[in-house]
C-alpha cells in the first residue's frame, strides 16, 4: 500500500487519525502508524510522499477545498486538514 493509500485508510478510522494527529510528532512515529494500517512503502519513499502531500495541501485555499469537497462537507474538510497535519509532521 502506498503512502497516499495509507493516509486514505488512516482517515477512514477517525479515532486513529485524531490520535495520530495529536500524538505523532516525528516522521518515524507517523510511519509506524501508517505501517500498522498497511503501508508498504520504504521510509524514504514515505517521507517523499508525505512532503509532496504536505506541499500540495498547504497550497489549497478555501475555494480549492470547496471545489474538492463540494463546499460545506465538514467530514471531508476535517479529513483534508487531518491529513495535512499528519503529513506535515511526517515531512519534518
Amino acid at each position: 500500500m502506498t503512502t497516499q493509500e495509507a493516509f486514505a485508510k488512516l482517515n477512514e478510522n477517525q479515532e486513529l487519525a485524531a490520535k495520530t494527529k495529536a500524538e505523532c510528532k516525528t516522521p518515524e512515529q507517523v510511519y509506524d502508524v501508517l505501517k500498522s494500517v498497511g503501508l508498504t512503502d520504504s521510509f524514504d519513499d514515505f517521507k517523499k510522499a508525505a512532503a509532496q502531500i504536505n506541499e500540495s495541501v498547504t497550497k489549497l485555499d478555501k475555494t480549492d477545498v470547496d471545489a474538492i469537497v463540494g463546499g460545506g462537507d465538514t467530514i471531508t474538510t476535517v479529513t483534508i486538514t487531518t491529513t495535512a497535519s499528519i503529513a506535515a509532521a511526517a515531512a519534518i
